[in-house]
């Protein structure tokens, strides 16, 4: 992937014509940053302007360094890909994969702040040149090297991966026909029954609701069995919570009476508990209203969205 930000601007552009392998997790509802409706209005063009988080950044950054490091491990050489890749027979189909590696294989860069997903290295065994255990790395990357590896044809994929800036880690994946083509059937569904038809896909988070559904129809209708379920269970969670809390209040208030005039308290020589002064800036903003009604009009920005009551 290119970093350049002109050649940058052109490949996001290529890639709103089609589902790459970032896409995939998210269309099949496993990607922890994004739904299908953010895919769904990234392909028609109606996606919030993109901004790239700091983690991104260095991703992108850092590529060309961890595919140095996994050649000088391994042994392996590496290869750009020359352009992206598009189905012929099917032009939503694209992939655009970080390097080829060797005869027969590609590799996927990663960063990760944690651990959390990922399992032992298989480094020893890849440079051995017999991998008997089983790999371990966060499902919505397979299904992206899944994807990239089935429509270039391609049975190995190599992950490496720099966890917490630090830990360098490599697996190899092997290519699984059957998850290729169960991928290849959501994501063919998604692009001719969504994105091509302009039908937003169910939402599947607060946030898609929010933005899908802005507005309430007004309408009231019957729960179902689940629905009302689900009113139970918010309702005794409610209470459980308000319970709680005046729990807190209470043994709170007893720990202020006893600190009384002293900073705090320790327990066994520690610090345990502190009660002590502190001073706030806030806006007056009821002040401002009435010193300059005017202007506090002026700024002032009636905004809309919908609230859960449970009755």
């Amino acid at each position: 992937m290119t970093t350049d930000s002109a050649d940058r601007a052109e490949w996001l552009k290529q890639r709103r014509t089609g589902v790459g392998g970032s896409d995939v997790a998210a269309i099949l509802g496993l990607s922890p940053w994004r739904t299908p409706y953010d895919v769904y209005l990234d392909k028609i063009g109606e996606a919030p302007k993109e901004l790239t988080s700091q983690a991104a950044h260095f991703g992108t950054k850092l590529e060309a360094t961890i595919a140095d490091e996994f050649s000088e491990r391994t042994g392996i050489k590496c290869t750009m890909q020359e352009s992206m890749y598009r189905n012929p027979a099917a032009h939503w189909e694209i992939a655009n994969i970080d390097r080829y590696a060797g005869q027969g294989a590609i590799l996927e860069c990663k960063t990760a702040r944690l651990s959390d997903g990922w399992g032992p290295s298989q480094e020893e065994e890849i440079k051995a040149g017999e991998v008997v255990s089983d790999h371990e790395i966060p499902l919505y990357y397979e299904t992206q090297i899944q994807w990239y590896m089935g429509l270039l044809g391609v049975p190995v994929c190599y992950v490496a991966v720099l966890i917490g800036g630090q830990d360098f880690r490599i697996y190899k994946v092997d290519r699984d026909p059957d998850v290729f083509d169960m991928i290849r059937e959501k994501v063919r569904a998604f692009w001719l029954e969504h994105v091509e038809k302009h039908v937003p896909p169910e939402p599947i988070s607060v946030a898609d609701v929010r933005a899908l559904y802005a507005k309430d129809s007004g309408a009231m209708r019957e729960a179902s069995n689940e629905e009302a379920a689900l009113v139970g269970d918010l309702k005794t969670v409610r209470e459980q919570i308000k319970e709680l809390e005046a729990q807190e209040k209470a043994i709170a208030s007893k720990i202020i009476l006893a600190i009384g005039a002293d900073t705090g308290i320790t327990i066994a020589g520690k610090k345990a508990a502190t009660y002590k002064a502190q001073t706030s800036r806030r806006f007056d903003s009821t002040a401002f209203k009435a010193d300059d009604p005017e202007t506090y009009a002026a700024y002032c920005k009636p905004s809309s969205f919908r609230v859960l009551r449970v009755a």
